[in-house]
């Protein structure tokens, strides 16, 4: 089962760690700033689609977004 929570965490420190605003992020995934702050904070969990979209601009598995797996 998917900790939406932990998911979110994850999005937010890889993006952190790799410089990116969360503007940056959701001009290049095209989504809203809000929508990628709910997903962060674990209260929305987003579309397989625009996780999938987000995990390839940052440049992270899906797996070690949804799961913890590297």
């Amino acid at each position: 089962m998917i900790d939406y929570n932990e998911m979110g965490t994850r999005i937010r420190k890889s993006r952190e760690q790799s410089g990116y605003t969360r503007l940056k992020v959701c001009e290049n995934v095209h989504i809203s700033e809000k929508h990628l702050y709910e997903i962060e904070r674990g209260k929305q969990c987003g579309s397989i689609a625009v996780i999938s979209d987000i995990c390839e601009f940052l440049k992270i598995s899906l797996d070690y977004v949804a799961y913890g797996k590297c």
